[in-house]
C-alpha cells in the first residue's frame, strides 16, 4: 500500500527563494526518512504557500515524516523552522487510494 502525504505551510514571501535553494536538502531528509517521489510546490496565487508531496510505504513511515514536520518534535528541521517562522504551522495529511 502506498500512502500519499501532503504537507502545507506558509512562509514569509522573502524566504521562498531560500526554501527553493534548500529544496534538495529538504527532499534528501524526507527520502532518508523513507519518503519517495518527493516534490515541492509553491502557490502561484499565494507565493508564500508551499506544499510538499511524497509517497510513503506505510503508516509507520508516515508518522516519522509527520514528526519531521512538527515544530515541537526534536526531529523537526531547524532550518525549515527558521524559514517558516513563529509560530510554525504545518498541516500534514495522509491519503490512500480507494
Amino acid at each position: 500500500m502506498t500512502i500519499k502525504v501532503f504537507a502545507e505551510y506558509r512562509v514569509p514571501v522573502e524566504n521562498v527563494e531560500t526554501i527553493r535553494g534548500s529544496k534538495a536538502a529538504i527532499i534528501s531528509k524526507l527520502k532518508a526518512a523513507g519518503a519517495a517521489n518527493v516534490r515541492l510546490f509553491r502557490g502561484p496565487d499565494q507565493p508564500g504557500l508551499l506544499v510538499e508531496d511524497c509517497d510513503v510505504a506505510d503508516m509507520e513511515t508516515y508518522i516519522k515524516v509527520k514528526k519531521m514536520r512538527d515544530p515541537s518534535d526534536p526531529s523537526f528541521d531547524p532550518e525549515l523552522h527558521r524559514l517558516v517562522g513563529e509560530p510554525a504551522k504545518i498541516s500534514i495529511w495522509a491519503f490512500e487510494e480507494m
